[in-house]
């Protein structure tokens, strides 16, 4: 199962350069996994019809390649790639 969406990098989420800091990747992610869940009908919302079964991010990294500068759009893609238990990877 995959989720592929486009983002647009806020000047809001950058220096006043315009270069955003590394650590903005992880905010963008999580906006797209909230996304990712509401569309495969994980739960409505966070805490939403079913509170006790919401999807915990435990582990995520990124590899840097280059900065993100605002106003460029970028390609968001979140891959699952097996299902256990309490847990996808």
């Amino acid at each position: 199962m995959s989720f592929k969406t486009e983002i647009t990098v806020k000047f809001s989420q950058t220096d006043m350069a315009g270069i955003g800091f590394f650590n903005q990747a992880f905010n963008i992610f999580h906006d797209q996994y909230e996304e990712f869940v509401q569309k495969h009908g994980t739960c409505n919302k966070i805490g939403g019809a079913n509170p006790l079964f919401v999807v915990p991010i435990r582990h995520i990294e990124a590899d840097y390649l280059r900065p993100l500068m605002a106003f460029e759009t970028y390609q968001v893609e979140i891959k699952v790639s097996g299902v256990r238990g309490s847990a996808f990877q």
